[in-house]
């Protein structure tokens, strides 16, 4: 009985969340860096009525990992902001090394590191920062390609590639039969090249 009970009270160790003795820096989303964060078993920690992660009925900020069967090694560790996903999930081969790597923004998935993402063009909202338009998914500067289709049909007739929140790449706009109407080609927001149907005139500027 006396082995039971100091099994049971390890295993509630390894269950409870605890400040790391050691400090450490962990990005959480918008660069928010904290120190001395709380690590726990993801198992420990319970949603409230508004889905935030809770733990011993505070809303949690830490990073909470999930371990392989019968092991110390861990194979996923979650970044959380005020009981939000909020910055990466990683995953874990038993070696430890990292095979897959999600991006969050407050609780919502915003695509894999070194993935493509691609979402529609209404999905970004803009703000001027400096005298920019900068462009946003899930509060983040968008990375990756939107496209917008015309109405009741699967035809795109923009697809337009950003990065880090600005046009970068080339923005393609298309007749309703799939074909390009017109290709412009952007650096950092600037115009660099206009391409027309023909495709015979190309400014470079």
């Amino acid at each position: 009985m006396k082995y039971i009970c100091i099994i049971t009270g390890f295993i509630y160790m390894l269950n409870s969340c605890q400040t790391t003795q050691k400090k450490t820096e962990v990005e959480l989303g918008a660069n928010k860096g904290i120190e001395d964060v709380q690590v726990c078993h993801c198992d420990s920690l319970n949603m409230n009525d508004r889905s935030e992660l809770m733990f011993k009925g505070e809303v949690f900020t830490g990073v909470c990992e999930l371990y392989y069967p019968n092991s110390t090694n861990k194979y996923v560790s979650k970044q959380i902001l005020n009981g939000k996903i909020n910055g990466s999930i990683f995953y874990y081969d038993k070696e430890g090394n990292i095979l897959v790597e999600e991006e969050y923004v407050n609780g919502k998935k915003i695509g894999e590191k070194d993935q493509i993402l691609l979402v529609n063009c209404k999905d970004l909202s803009v703000k001027e920062v400096s005298n920019q338009k900068i462009y946003y998914y899930n509060e983040k500067p968008f990375t990756g390609t939107c496209q917008d289709f015309y109405p009741n049909s699967n035809q795109a007739y923009l697809v337009s590639d950003y990065k880090d929140g600005k046009l970068n790449g080339y923005t393609t706009y298309f007749n309703k039969d799939g074909s390009v109407l017109i290709m412009n080609k952007y650096k950092d927001n600037e115009l660099v090249s206009e391409m027309t149907t023909s495709f015979s005139e190309i400014e470079d500027r």
